[in-house]
């Protein structure tokens, strides 16, 4: 591969050339150094992408032998040779990369790569996340796909060909814009779904981070949804910030999850109000769901706990219809008070179980 142009950690630009010259290329790294980057307490001053350098693409890159592609820091701007032409289509041909981590800054992205494994992908820095609405489709050609990795790119069209194999994923929103904005939430819910319809199928572990379980699964509509569901789910793990609407939308992603055999919670509530509004009509219709009755799930742990109450309605979720629950561990959060869990491990104690679960609270030891 041939970069010029000053691609240097400054903010230079960089440009691959007609037909790359690295024939022989087996693994790539490219773009900024974080390290690099200024460092001062006033960072106002700097332009959101100067230190990101930017990688210009032609419209086809091959590289057979290249096993491993990575794009930090780095913007991609296709530019057309073809001047009769409007497409900003970009083709990449790797019949032989098994691992591909790159920003998401291309419109119209072709990925053919057989051999691929493990896909990464970003968004790309100072990116507004509403400019991805509809912005394009980056196609997947990867039949033998295992990871996939999506942190706030769930506003774009997706389209995967084959995901066979595909047997874990990672999807993360980390802004909650959506909440305040109609347009931007049914659009997001619609991109996301689609995303999600195409990868579900075959998951076994799949993890949720930031706002992703509430944007995803609070929805009605995500539930008639008769394409989503998480058949083969075994392992779930969410990061979440633990509102009403997250509660509930936590009740609809396991109830999409016949299968699922354990649940790794984290709680989040750092610079976030946490929220006790829970409409409770849709918890209790999902309590009394035989649908929601949780055959495969045993063990249970959930971090960061400080005794609220909507933490409360999601124990009394599980323990009511998780039939062969072996273990329940719950990690108290250092900044909880201790009358709030105290009062907490009361409450749980007196859920009626549907099994025989050890739970342990480990924190009130040493109160």
């Amino acid at each position: 591969m041939n970069v010029g142009r000053g691609s240097g950690t400054n903010g230079g630009v960089g440009e691959v050339v007609g037909k790359p010259r690295g024939a022989d290329l087996h693994s790539a790294t490219l773009g900024a150094v974080q390290a690099n980057w200024p460092r001062r307490r006033d960072t106002s001053s700097i332009p959101a992408l100067a230190p990101y350098p930017q990688l210009i693409m032609p419209s086809l890159i091959e590289l057979p032998k290249l096993k491993s592609l990575a794009l930090h820091y780095t913007t991609l701007v296709h530019v057309s040779y073809n001047t009769t032409s409007s497409s900003s289509e970009v083709v990449w041909s790797f019949p032989s990369l098994e691992i591909l981590s790159i920003p998401d800054s291309l419109k119209d992205l072709v990925i053919d790569a057989p051999k691929l494994k493990e896909f990464n992908i970003a968004k790309w820095p100072g990116d507004d996340v509403l400019d991805r609405i509809n912005s394009g489709v980056i196609k997947v050609l990867a039949p033998n796909l295992r990871f996939f990795k999506c942190d706030d790119c769930m506003m774009r069209n997706f389209s995967f060909k084959d995901l066979s194999y595909l047997d874990q994923a990672c999807f993360s929103i980390t802004t909650d814009d959506f909440r305040n904005a109609p347009i931007m939430k049914d659009s997001l819910v619609h991109c996301a779904t689609r995303v999600v319809v195409q990868t579900c199928p075959h998951i076994k572990y799949l993890t949720l981070d930031g706002f992703a379980v509430e944007a995803l699964f609070e929805s009605p509509a995500v539930l008639e949804n008769a394409s989503l569901r998480f058949r083969n789910l075994e392992y779930l793990n969410l990061s979440v910030h633990l509102s009403g609407n997250c509660v509930i939308a936590i009740m609809h992603l396991l109830k999409l999850s016949p299968g699922i055999e354990t649940i790794n919670l984290v709680i989040n509530y750092q610079n976030q109000e946490t929220s006790n509004r829970t409409n409770m009509a849709k918890c209790r219709n999902l309590w009394i769901s035989k649908e929601c009755l949780l055959q495969q799930l045993r063990f249970v742990k959930i971090e960061g706990v400080v005794g609220s109450e909507n933490e409360l309605k999601l124990m009394k979720f599980v323990l009511k219809n998780a039939l062969v629950l072996e273990k329940v561990s719950i990690c108290c959060s250092e900044k909880a008070l201790p009358r709030m869990l105290i009062n907490f491990n009361k409450k749980v104690n007196e859920i009626p179980l549907a099994s025989s679960p050890q739970i342990s609270i480990p924190f009130l030891y040493d109160l």
